[in-house]
């Protein structure tokens, strides 16, 4: 937010239930109060409070915890191969596959020294 004008100013936030099924949204409210002065530089400052409804104690973190409720056909979830999925199966065939390379090379090398 840009503030011009100095004064009180005072702001409700909360969630905006958008009654998505299975959703259970935080009912949260917060109250907000921003005081906006000029400091000893004679430059605009503000003072930002936030009140949780109900409680009388100043808060410094303004949280909403929502949740999803899966019903018993969505509880199992099918896992699909992503592209990092694949470019790690990738990175680790090569690399067993370079670890069996060489063993097969160190086993050749001593052979050969051994006659």
């Amino acid at each position: 937010m840009i503030f011009d004008t100095t004064g009180t100013y005072f702001y409700r936030i909360s969630q905006i239930n958008e009654h998505q099924e299975q959703v259970i949204y935080d009912p949260a409210i917060y109250y907000l109060t921003v005081d906006v002065y000029y400091d000893s530089n004679h430059t605009l400052a503000t003072s930002v409070i936030a009140y949780k409804d109900g409680s009388v104690e100043k808060t410094e973190n303004i949280h909403f915890s929502n949740s999803y409720q899966l019903t018993g056909s969505q509880q199992h979830i099918d896992k699909t191969k992503t592209q990092y999925t694949t470019q790690m199966q990738s990175y680790w065939f090569l690399c067993i596959a370079a670890f069996i390379l060489l063993v097969i090379l160190v086993i050749a090398y001593r052979r050969k020294e051994n006659g």
